[in-house]
C-alpha cells in the first residue's frame, strides 16, 4: 500500500492558483485539477507520482441540456496514466459553449484538466445515476492500472497410449484483459510441468500459489530465451514460436473445404477464393488486411486482395498477433509414443495447432465466419471499424473437441491412423466446424453447420425465428452461438457404423440479461447428430464419406426449420430424424454426454442440460444388428424450472450432466445423474432470491432390461414401457446440510422415499465447472464472488472472488455416510481454497501423504480427518481411501486394442 507521508504543493502551485483568483470558477477548479496532476509524494524517502485525477458530473435542464441528445463518440487520446494512447468513448466538449464546455472540459479525457471524464446526469431522481457515474469511474481507474497477468483455465492432459496416468504436463491459457476497452485483448499458451501434484516452471520452481497469484521468477517450457517471464503474457509460450512467415500453414474453409493462404515470394496465394467466399456485406478490403497482417506483411492495404497481386510492404517476423485464450481449453493429440500436438482456439479468430515439445506452430485454422465478424482482430482491432458497431472479439473461444483412433504400422509402432477435431466459436460466431487432422500439415474440413444468427446479432438485426441456416438444411436456422463441445458416438445408419458429433444448439445472447425468460423457444433450444464418417469394419478407422450429414435433431421449435415430427419417437430410417420435443424451450450449451450401455461401441443414451434448469435424456435404439438406429424418446428427467422466487428466472446449467454408476443404494445398478446451477454470463451477481445449488438424482430408467426393443423398427407407443424418472424437482430429493440430519439421505434413498439430494450454496455462490467423479468421490467447484484472495501488492487491482473445491461422495452426498460407524464430528464439509477467480476442477495424480502442493489433499481438516478415511476397514466397498492410486482402481489398459 502507498504510505504518503509528506504532501505540500510547491510555491510555484500555490501562485498559480492565485493568479486564477476572480475568474470562472471552472477555470479555478480546471487549473487545479492540472495541478494535482503534478503533485509529488514521498514514499519511503523517494519521491514518487501518484497520478491524481478529477472527474466531473454534470446535473441540471437548463446549463447542461446540450448533452441530453449528445452521444459519446469513440475517438483517441492520452491516458495520463500509462501514458499510452488509447481509444474510448468521450464526449465532444468543443461542440458545445459556456460554462457547459468548460465543465466537460474540467472533466473529461483528452483536454488536459481532470482528466477523469464527464458524466451527464438527466434531470429527476439523480441518485442511481450519480452512483453509475461512480462506478464507471472507478472502473476506469481500475482499466488503466491492471497489469497484464497470466490467467485462465488450467489444463492437464491424460496419456492416451496409457490410460490412468497424466501426459506429465500442464497447459496454462493466458488472458490480457483491457476492461472498458474494445480491441483483441492478447493472450499466449504456456507449458509447465506437474511434478509432487503442483506446477513446476521449466528453472524447476513452482509456478502459482493456493491463491492463484502467479512467481514472476518463473518461465515456460516453450520459452526460448530462458528467462524470467515476470508473469507477463506474451512472453514465453506459444506466443513465442508463432510461426509467422509468408508460408505459414493458414487455411481457411471456402464452401466444402479448406484453401490455403500464403505468400509465394510476396505474391499473394489463395486469397481470391477467401475473398469470393465472404458475405455480400463483408468488408473485403477489412478481411485482406486482417490475412495479410497475420502472415506478417506490414504493409497498408487500400483494396481488397486477389491472387497473384503483391502483397504491401515488407514481410516482419516481429509481426505477430495472438489473442487470449479462455474458454478454449487446450487439447492434447497424440500421434504416436514420441509425437504429441496441442490444439487451442484464441480470441483473435484463429485455431491454433502447436508441437507440444517446442511450443512451435504447425496449422492454423481461421473460420470464414471470423473475417466476416471480426476481421480487424486478426492484427489487433476491434469487430467492426463503426465504433457503434465494434464489441469485443471472442474469436475461437469455445472448446474444441478431439478424436483419435489408433493402430500399428508396419514396424509395429501405435500411430494415430484417425484424428478429427471439431468444435465451435463460443460468442464468436453461430458455426460448428469438423477438420480431418490426420495430416496435421493438411487438413481437410469435414462440415461447417450452423446459421447466420451471429451475423445478424453482431448487425443488430436478430428477430425470434429469423435465423436462416448457412447450408441449406433448415433445422440449422435453430443454431445459436456455438457455446459448447461437440461430442462423438457411433450409430447404424444406412447398414454402416457411421461416427457422429452431438453438438448442442447454442447460445441464445438475450441470456446477457438475467432476467430473461424466454415466452417462445429460445435460439439454440435444440440437438443435433452430425456424420463425421464411416466407421471401417476391420481397422476401425473412420473414413469421411457423407461427412456434414445431419442424421438426427431435437427441438421444440419448428417454425421454418421443416420439421414434420409431431412427438420425440422415431422410426428406423437412413434418412433425418426429427424428434419434436415439448419445453425443450431454452437454449442448450451444454456439452452432450454420451453413454454406451451394452459395450457395443454404439451410442444408446445422451443425456444434456439446458439454461432452463431441465436434464434431458435421449433413448437411442441402436443395435449391429439393425441397419439403422431410432430414437424412441427424448424424455425430461429433472425440472428445476419452478425453483425460483421474486425476480429470478429458472436456475440455468451450463455443464453437462455426471452420470455414475452405483449398487450401494439397493443392490441393483442405479444410474446417479449429477448437476449444478449458476448463472455464467453474469458471475458475480447475488441477486437470485432462491440460491443455486448441486443437484444428484437417480434416473431408474437408464439401467433397465426391458427399455429396448430392437426388434421393432416403428416407433415406440406410450403402452410399450412406463417410465418411472421424469419431471423430478429438488422436492424429490433431501436437503444435504453438512451435519448429522445428512443420515436421511441414505435412510430415504434406500427406501425409495427421496431419489437423491440436493445442496443449496450461499447467496451469490454459483457452480460452473463439471464436477469430477471418482472412486466414490465427488469434487465440486464453487465460485463465490463476495471472497476475494489479497493480492501480493494490496494497492494492485486483482481477480474478483475466489474458486473453493468441496469433496463429496457418492451415491450420498456426505462422505460420513459411507463409513461404517461416522461419529458426530464426521458430518461436517470439507473445503478448500482452488484458486482466485473462476477455476476449473483439476484432478491429478497425488502423494496423499504430501503436505502443502497446489491441489491439496483429497480430504482435509479437522471435520476429515485423513487417518480415518485411509482406514481400509472404516470403508464400504466402495469407498477406498483419500488418495486412490489410479494404477490399481482403473488397471492398466491401452483403450487402442479395444
Amino acid at each position: 500500500m502507498r504510505r504518503v507521508t509528506h504532501f505540500n504543493p510547491d510555491n510555484s502551485m500555490k501562485q498559480r492558483l492565485i493568479k486564477n483568483k476572480g475568474t470562472l470558477i471552472y477555470n479555478v477548479v480546471g487549473g487545479f485539477s492540472k495541478e494535482l496532476r503534478n503533485v509529488r509524494v514521498i514514499q519511503d524517502g523517494r519521491q514518487v507520482d501518484p497520478k491524481l485525477i478529477v472527474a466531473m458530473v454534470g446535473y441540471g435542464n437548463t446549463v447542461f441540456a446540450p448533452f441530453a441528445t449528445m452521444q459519446k463518440r469513440e475517438s483517441e487520446y492520452t491516458n495520463v496514466i500509462t501514458g499510452e494512447r488509447t481509444r474510448g468513448l468521450r464526449y465532444d466538449c468543443n461542440s458545445v459553449s459556456g460554462v457547459a464546455r468548460d465543465a466537460c472540459r474540467l472533466g473529461e479525457k483528452g483536454y488536459g484538466y481532470g482528466e477523469g471524464g464527464f458524466y451527464y446526469i438527466e434531470p429527476g431522481d439523480p441518485n442511481e445515476q450519480i452512483a453509475a457515474s461512480f462506478s464507471e469511474f472507478a472502473k476506469s481507474l481500475s482499466s488503466a492500472e491492471v497489469k497484464p497477468v497470466s490467467t485462465g483455465t488450467m489444463a492437464i492432459s491424460l496419456n492416451v497410449l496409457s490410460v490412468g496416468n497424466t501426459h506429465g504436463s500442464a497447459y496454462l491459457p493466458v488472458l490480457d484483459p483491457i476492461p472498458n476497452q474494445k480491441t483483441l485483448w492478447n493472450g499466449n499458451l504456456k507449458k509447465y510441468n506437474i511434478k509432487d501434484t503442483t506446477v513446476y516452471s521449466a528453472n524447476d520452481k513452482l509456478v502459482v500459489d493456493r491463491a492463484g497469484f502467479f512467481n514472476e521468477d518463473t518461465y515456460d517450457f516453450w520459452n526460448k530465451a530462458k528467462r524470467a517471464d515476470k508473469a507477463k503474457p506474451q512472453v514465453g509460450g506459444a506466443y513465442d514460436n508463432l510461426r509467422n512467415s509468408p508460408n505459414r500453414n493458414l487455411y481457411v474453409n471456402t464452401g466444402d473445404s479448406l484453401t490455403k493462404v500464403s505468400a509465394n515470394q510476396n505474391i499473394a496465394v489463395g486469397f481470391t477464393k477467401v475473398m469470393n467466399q465472404l458475405n455480400r456485406g463483408t468488408d473485403k478490403t477489412e478481411a485482406s488486411k486482417g490475412l495479410v497482417k497475420f502472415l506478417g506483411y506490414d504493409g497498408n492495404v487500400v483494396n481488397p486482395i486477389t491472387d497473384g497481386m503483391s502483397l504491401p510492404g515488407r514481410y516482419n517476423k516481429d509481426l505477430k498477433t495472438l489473442g487470449g485464450v479462455l474458454h478454449s481449453t487446450p487439447q492434447l493429440i497424440t500421434y504416436s509414443q514420441d509425437q504429441n500436438y496441442v490444439l487451442y482456439g484464441s480470441m483473435d479468430g484463429a485455431l491454433h495447432m502447436v508441437d507440444d515439445k517446442t511450443g512451435a506452430e504447425v496449422m492454423t485454422f481461421i473460420p470464414k465466419e471470423i473475417l466476416d465478424l471480426q476481421a480487424p482482430a486478426l492484427s489487433g482491432g476491434t469487430t467492426h471499424l463503426d465504433s457503434d458497431k465494434a464489441k469485443l472479439p471472442h474469436g475461437v473461444d469455445a472448446p474444441w473437441n478431439v478424436y483419435a483412433s489408433y493402430g500399428t504400422d508396419s514396424n509395429n509402432k501405435v500411430t494415430a491412423q484417425t484424428v478429427i477435431a471439431s468444435g465451435g466459436l463460443r460468442l464468436g460466431g453461430s458455426s460448428y466446424y469438423g477438420l480431418n487432422i490426420t495430416n496435421k500439415e493438411n487438413p481437410k474440413l469435414l462440415y461447417t453447420v450452423g446459421s447466420d444468427y451471429a451475423n445478424l446479432n453482431a448487425e443488430g438485426r436478430f428477430t425470434n425465428y429469423g435465423a436462416t441456416s448457412l447450408n441449406g438444411n433448415r433445422a440449422f436456422s435453430r443454431m445459436g452461438m456455438s457455446w459448447g463441445k461437440p461430442s462423438v458416438g457411433f450409430v447404424r445408419s444406412g447398414g454402416k457404423t457411421v461416427a457422429v458429433d452431438f453438438l448442442p444448439g447454442g447460445y441464445d445472447m438475450r441470456y446477457e440479461n438475467q432476467y430473461h425468460l424466454p415466452t417462445e423457444g429460445a435460439q439454440g433450444n435444440a440437438v443435433y447428430m452430425v456424420q463425421l464418417g464411416e466407421k471401417d469394419k476391420d481397422t476401425k478407422n473412420v473414413n469421411t464419406n457423407n461427412r456434414g450429414k445431419l442424421l438426427w435433431w431435437a427441438s421444440q421449435t419448428t417454425t421454418n426449420t421443416g420439421m414434420n415430427a409431431t412427438d420425440s419417437r422415431t422410426a428406423r430410417s437412413p434418412h433425418l430424424q426429427e424428434s419434436h420435443v415439448d419445453g425443450l424451450h431454452h437454449s442448450v450449451v451444454t456439452q452432450v454426454r454420451v453413454l454406451d450401455r451394452n459395450l457395443d461401441g454404439l451410442t444408446d443414451h445422451i443425456y444434456f442440460a439446458d439454461l432452463g434448469g431441465s436434464v434431458w435424456r435421449a433413448d437411442i435404439n441402436n443395435s449391429l444388428n439393425n441397419d439403422n438406429f431410432k430414437v424412441d424418446r427424448v424424455v425430461r428427467v429433472f425440472n428445476l424450472g419452478l425453483k425460483r422466487g421474486g425476480d429470478d428466472k429458472a436456475p440455468r446449467i451450463y455443464e453437462r450432466p455426471v452420470i455414475t454408476f452405483t449398487r450401494e443404494i439397493d443392490g441393483s445398478i442405479n444410474a446417479l445423474v449429477t448437476v449444478g446451477t449458476g448463472d455464467r454470463s453474469h458471475p458475480v451477481s447475488n441477486k437470485r432470491s432462491n440460491p443455486d445449488g448441486i443437484y444428484t438424482f437417480i434416473d431408474r430408467d437408464v439401467t433397465r432390461s426391458d427399455l429396448f426393443d430392437y426388434s421393432k423398427d416403428t416407433k415406440v407407443s406410450d403402452d410399450d414401457i412406463k417410465l418411472m424418472t421424469t419431471d423430478l424437482d429438488d422436492r424429490d430429493l433431501v436437503q444435504m446440510q453438512f451435519n448429522a440430519n445428512d443420515r436421511q439421505i441414505k435412510t430415504q434413498m434406500k427406501a425409495k422415499a427421496k431419489q437423491g439430494w440436493f445442496l443449496n450454496f450461499d447467496k451469490g455462490v454459483k457452480m460452473f465447472n463439471e464436477p469430477d467423479a471418482q472412486a466414490g468421490y465427488l469434487f465440486v467447484s464453487t465460485y463465490d464472488p463476495s471472497q476475494n484472495q489479497t493480492p501480493k501488492n494490496a494497492c494492485a487491482a486483482s481477480v474478483i472472488g475466489t474458486t473453493k473445491q468441496t469433496l463429496m461422495c457418492l451415491p450420498f452426498g456426505n462422505c460420513a455416510a459411507n463409513l461404517k460407524n461416522p461419529n458426530d464430528t464426521m458430518w461436517g464439509r470439507s473445503t478448500t481454497i482452488a484458486g482466485a477467480g473462476i477455476v476449473d476442477n483439476i484432478v491429478t495424480q497425488s502423494k496423499s501423504k504430501t503436505d502443502g502442493h497446489l491441489f491439496g489433499l483429497l480430504c482435509t481438516g479437522a471435520d476429515c480427518p485423513k487417518e480415518v478415511f485411509e482406514d481400509k476397514g472404516n470403508n464400504s466397498p466402495d469407498v477406498r481411501r483419500i488418495g486412490f492410486d489410479l494404477r490399481k482402481d482403473f488397471g492398466p489398459r491401452n483403450w487402442w486394442e479395444k
